[in-house]
């Protein structure tokens, strides 16, 4: 059974998520952490019972980062179609009606989590009615309540940041940006002369020198 309805993006996305699906998307990244030496390919068994197929680095857990965005509407009206549309009432009770905003403006969250658990700061992308890049500007509101993030990442000792900021025509994410994003993260919280391709060790004390910074994303349903 599926919706008389056009499908929508919602239902597309649970459409994909199949068992076969799954087990080649998990074996694909598999690979790839083997083969840039963020694991071995070993089976580690955890202290609650659960065994990983691969055994991870620890000490490049916190270099091992996943990221994903979602738009943030400027209305508060809610979704027409997919899961989070639906409505919860009690049948004994006379059911109300919905009071929204409805806005055609948006702007988009980047969020980002290292295996190592710790969070990083977030990306958010505001909209412009400038049509040229050199006219973008950051306006200093958006920005004067913003929490500080405290965390180690790819340093010795805590750091604090706050949320990084962009301006885009459409206020979504764009290839450019994503490339400016990757660069400019990455040397802000892992010191520029710790990141490389070759994995280093001091012999002496085990402590991580050198390491690549790994960004896992998708670029569509079922993409990585």
């Amino acid at each position: 059974m599926v919706p008389s309805r056009a499908v929508v993006l919602e239902d597309i996305r649970w459409q994909w998520v199949t068992h076969e699906n799954i087990n080649l998307w998990m074996d694909d990244m598999k690979n790839v952490f083997v083969k840039y030496g963020f694991a071995t390919n070993e089976e580690e068994v955890f202290a609650d019972g659960r065994v990983s197929e691969i055994k991870y680095v620890e000490q490049l857990l916190a270099r091992n980062l996943h990221f994903d965005k979602t738009n943030h509407s400027l209305g508060t009206e809610r979704d027409r179609s997919g899961p989070r549309a639906i409505s919860y009432v009690h049948p004994l009770l006379n059911r109300g009606g919905a009071r929204s905003t409805r806005g055609n403006r948006h702007l988009t969250g980047g969020y980002s989590v290292s295996m190592a658990a710790e969070v990083l700061p977030p990306l958010y992308i505001y909209d412009t009615n400038a049509t040229r890049p050199e006219n973008f500007a950051i306006n200093d509101e958006w920005t004067k309540d913003f929490p500080w993030i405290r965390g180690k990442w790819g340093h010795k000792n805590y750091i604090e940041r706050k949320p990084y900021v962009a301006v885009r025509f459409s206020g979504s994410m764009d290839v450019s940006l994503f490339c400016d994003m990757i660069s400019h993260i990455t040397f802000d919280l892992y010191p520029e002369e710790t990141v490389s391709l070759n994995i280093k060790f001091d012999e002496t004390t085990g402590e991580l020198i050198t390491a690549p910074v790994i960004w896992n994303t998708d670029t569509g349903l079922g993409s990585q």
